[in-house]
């Protein structure tokens, strides 16, 4: 079984700059674009930590 107590310490960290997929980075460099908007579309639990993901299930 998994100590959910095990990663406390690492709960309460965060990025210092924004992670972002390297598919939106391409995509946006592309289109000249802005990242205002991806952080309407982030999933909450990473943007917390500063990482900027909308579908976890495509992580590859």
């Amino acid at each position: 079984m998994i100590d959910l107590l095990e990663n406390d310490d690492i709960r309460n960290k965060k990025l210092v700059k924004p992670l972002y997929p390297a598919r939106l980075k391409i995509l946006y460099k592309v289109l000249d674009k802005k990242y205002d908007d991806v952080f309407s579309q982030a999933i909450p639990e990473f943007l917390h930590f500063n990482i900027i993901k909308s579908d976890i299930r495509n992580a590859c």
